[in-house]
């Protein structure tokens, strides 16, 4: 496949979008959940 192909922008594309979708997810939810209730409790103490 080259570049000039009419497939290979939607190749990119496809791969563009998956890399994409994988780093959304680098930060799990517990560790979100977590984060936010240490700020919470720190303005709490406060």
């Amino acid at each position: 496949m080259g570049c000039c192909s009419p497939n290979y922008t939607e190749h990119v594309k496809e791969q563009e979008t998956s890399v994409n979708n994988a780093g959304r997810e680098a930060m799990p939810f517990w560790f979100k959940v977590l984060s936010a209730l240490s700020i919470i409790s720190v303005f709490y103490i406060m």
